[in-house]
């Protein structure tokens, strides 16, 4: 997993608020039918808000959006 400083969309973006970080994390993912399996793996940009912002869980992250490529990090 990856977050933050090592996105160069945050970098030119930084986060509106003290608290929200962006990951990229690796899913693997297996593709198995009764004739073949097949697996890869797809990076998927995680959104969490975290202590302290304001908005966060007390004493814990939450997620608050993802999206499949690490390219498309929107806030």
């Amino acid at each position: 997993m990856a977050c933050d400083d090592e996105l160069v969309k945050v970098r030119e973006r930084p986060a509106p608020w003290v608290g929200l970080h962006v990951c990229t994390v690796r899913l693997k993912v297996v593709d198995q039918t009764v004739s073949s399996t097949n697996s890869y793996t797809a990076p998927v940009s995680v959104m969490a808000n975290c202590p302290p912002a304001a908005t966060a869980p007390p004493d814990r992250c939450q997620m608050v959006g993802f999206y499949a490529s690490t390219s498309r990090i929107v806030y």
